[in-house]
């Protein structure tokens, strides 16, 4: 093997494997010197890191798009969060629509123990019932109720359902106005009986329109405003 001779005073020694600038290079007390403790943070500053530089994220972060660093692309950001805000709040206001109304619902002799409220609430797509009964026997097996709202033009049925498991926010739709159909009640069905209605009435409830304040006097009371003791038989 052949004999590698050591540079010697920055001089590259004959049969030397090191080309003569980095012998010199690797013979200067600069390289060997001890390294200036500041420098990493001088560094780290030029490269915009270090305690008196603007942070750009952790490594994890490296090469994603500095958004905080371009004013245009965070005024975008905040238009496009504000435009989708007020979408969503348009959305639930249309939804939500107008002013709610309660309706009162009294027990037929059918169901007397029974008893609930609708409430009514016009919206962009038609007019949301939500009822909340108490007392109401579930639906026997093949029976369910149907929810009907009746006016001068006839009888419209908004939903079905069979309180079962619950009475609380059935939800009902009429795509009626209820100014013309002021009247809602709840039947009990058979199945198989057909769309018609059974006549076999249990709840009851009349929608009002609002009382003029001054001329309160001499206004019907509350049952006749409710529909209290409605006929059991015929919608």
């Amino acid at each position: 093997m052949a004999e590698v001779n050591e540079p010697e005073d920055g001089v590259d020694g004959g049969g030397s494997l090191l080309s003569p600038g980095v012998a010199a290079g690797l013979a200067s007390d600069a390289v060997w010197a001890e390294v200036d403790e500041g420098i990493l943070d001088r560094i780290l500053i030029e490269v915009g890191e270090g305690p008196d530089a603007e942070p750009i994220g952790t490594l994890a972060e490296v090469g994603r798009p500095r958004w905080s660093r371009n004013p245009m692309l965070v005024a975008a950001a905040v238009a496009l969060f504000v435009v989708a805000t007020v979408g969503v709040i348009a959305g639930i206001r249309g939804r939500n629509g107008g002013e709610v109304t309660t309706v009162a619902m009294i027990g037929t002799e059918l169901a007397p123990g029974a008893g609930g409220t609708a409430r009514v609430r016009p919206t962009g797509s038609g007019v949301e019932i939500t009822l909340n009964i108490e007392g109401l026997a579930p639906a026997p097996e093949g029976f369910y109720y149907q929810a009907w709202v009746k006016g001068p033009s006839g009888l419209v049925t908004i939903g079905t359902f069979h309180a079962r498991r619950d009475a609380h926010d059935i939800d009902l739709w009429s795509g009626v106005d209820l100014a013309n159909y002021p009247t809602i009640t709840v039947t009990l069905q058979r199945e198989g009986d057909g769309a018609e209605s059974s006549g076999q009435v249990v709840l009851k409830g009349e929608v009002r329109p609002p009382v003029d304040t001054d001329a309160r006097e001499g206004a019907p009371g509350r049952g006749a405003a409710t529909g209290a003791g409605p006929s059991a038989v015929g919608t």
